[in-house]
């Protein structure tokens, strides 16, 4: 009995000194989550990471609603983007920004990483239900990103 006692004890001390993380619910990191796609090239010792995140349904208010917006993001910086490739639903009209880091828009980045370069894309209304970003980066290959403008998340299947 003195032994199962001071075992709980022991665990009881544990439990109490142990390190309390608080959760912290941060809507609009959930809402770009959903609106995120990512992709990868990996050709011999380089490796680029891409992420892309699609702006329209997160803030209408901050965002506007007379183009498709979009922020992607190059990691490593030192990967270049052919700004000649890009073209979403196959149409090249699409305006490229280098962001810094500071920026506005880096509000509604879903991952910071601290060696991508940031670009705000940006083009005209598509009346499509999907859009497909494609993309080249210098001698390493072509990207092709697809982000849906309601996520699957947000359909109902009965």
């Amino acid at each position: 009995m003195k032994k199962i006692l001071a075992i709980t004890a022991i665990l009881a001390l544990f439990a109490s000194c142990g390190d309390k993380k608080n959760i912290v619910f941060e809507p609009l990191k959930n809402e770009t989550l959903a609106y995120t796609s990512k992709g990868e090239i990996i050709k011999g010792t380089q490796r680029v990471l891409i992420v892309a995140t699609y702006l329209n349904p997160i803030s209408k208010a901050k965002i506007g609603e007379e183009n498709e917006r979009f922020i992607l993001a190059i990691n490593p910086s030192s990967a270049e983007l052919n700004t000649q490739s890009v073209a979403i639903n196959n149409d090249n009209n699409v305006s490229i920004k280098e962001l810094s880091k500071d920026d506005a828009l880096m509000e509604f980045v879903s991952f910071n990483l601290p060696w991508a370069k940031y670009y705000e894309l940006s083009t005209p209304k598509k009346q499509s239900d999907k859009l497909k970003l494609n993309f080249e980066i210098y001698h390493l290959g072509e990207v092709g990103l697809e982000f849906v403008k309601i996520p699957k998340s947000l359909y109902w299947n009965p």
